[in-house]
């Protein structure tokens, strides 16, 4: 099974689908590359937890773009494997580890 999406150049953000902005900044993506992967690719790299709300940030960013936070301490998570990442916020679309959203609540 593969899967496409988009990197958002503002936040950093992987935008799923077709969706023509970013729904955490609302940047315009539509110009940006569209990257598909299989989905055993997806899940086997190497991510950070950001320290405040706990998303899984897979950008080179510095910062954590869906809470602002400063990720240069942020904790490694090696090899992402299927299963692990649990769900995503429906609301700021955060990839979490829980069911909950430290973030946003939802």
């Amino acid at each position: 099974m593969t899967k496409s999406y988009r990197i958002c150049p503002k936040c950093g953000a992987k935008v799923w689908g077709k969706a023509d902005s970013c729904p955490i900044c609302d940047m315009d993506i539509t110009r940006e590359k569209m990257i598909v992967e299989s989905s055993e690719e997806l899940h086997e790299k190497s991510a950070r937890e950001c320290p405040k709300c706990g998303a899984c940030v897979y950008s080179k960013s510095e910062e954590c773009p869906i809470c602002g936070s400063d990720l240069s301490c942020a904790k490694k998570i090696e090899n992402v494997k299927r299963g692990r990442v649990k769900t995503r916020c429906k609301k700021c679309g955060a990839t979490l580890f829980s069911e909950t959203c430290p973030f946003c609540e939802e």
